[in-house]
């Protein structure tokens, strides 16, 4: 079994996100029928994106027409957060905390791979997995590029909690991970935008109640022993108790 995980990023002032979800490549068309299906019904075009914070003025003004014609963007989102809840996607989300967000973005890019060798691992089938990220710009592509490369070659590491033993540091091999990222033009990719959503629902829920939004997609959220933080949900500084509330 071939499985795709979707990744995009929400930035704000004190965090980033980088988050998205995994589907069997097979469930791809059929996702991407019920989502034109979806706007259709929304009296959106099915070439036209949406987007968690659709542009009202600039260059992308034009491109996100159709969805702010929608009254009520507040429900709209919720609307989309239970079509992802639906689908029985698994979902995964890096909250980065840190100062240095630019170069810890790929840090979190890399712990993402990490749970994402694990999700392949526990299907019973030898599944492989490939990743498509929404284009970050030229320079940020290559950044992630050449890591991600070196990432499937040499694997990555994370530090285990234990009530018994203690902090440990895990080695992980990547072997079922696809060598190379495809990157994709969020406006043009029907499944990136849900993945933006995602991403923005997780940085929004951070700083405001986690109820109105959060407790959609909540349970779709991977999970290690009944548990998202650190399996689905992974947070940079890995200390920092800012996800908690999210994950009770």
């Amino acid at each position: 079994m071939r499985y795709v995980l979707y990744l995009d990023d929400s930035n704000a002032p004190n965090r980033s996100v980088i988050g998205g979800f995994i589907i069997e490549q097979n469930q791809i068309v059929g996702l991407v029928n019920a989502l034109k299906k979806f706007k259709s019904d929304h009296d959106i075009g099915s070439l036209d994106p949406i987007k968690w914070s659709p542009e009202s003025s600039g260059k992308k003004a034009e491109v996100y027409a159709s969805q702010r014609k929608i009254t009520n963007q507040k429900e709209f989102r919720k609307k989309v957060l239970r079509f992802i809840a639906e689908r029985k996607l698994t979902l995964l989300a890096a909250v980065d905390l840190s100062p240095e967000r630019k170069k810890v973005n790929i840090q979190c890019l890399q712990d993402l791979a990490g749970r994402y060798q694990f999700f392949l691992h526990e299907r019973e089938d030898r599944s492989s997995g490939a990743v498509t990220l929404a284009y970050p710009g030229s320079k940020q592509t290559r950044d992630y590029s050449e890591s991600f490369d070196r990432l499937c070659r040499e694997g990555t590491s994370f530090i285990s909690q234990n009530l018994l033993r203690g902090s440990s540091k895990i080695n992980v091999a990547l072997p079922r991970l696809e060598r190379g990222i495809t990157f994709s033009f969020e406006d043009h990719n029907d499944l990136l935008q849900l993945a933006d959503f995602v991403a923005s629902c997780v940085s929004w829920s951070i700083r405001n109640s986690p109820i109105e939004y959060w407790k959609l997609i909540k349970d779709s959220f991977r999970k290690r022993n009944g548990l998202i933080k650190g399996a689905g949900l992974l947070v940079y500084p890995s200390n920092s108790t800012q996800i908690d509330k999210l994950c009770k």
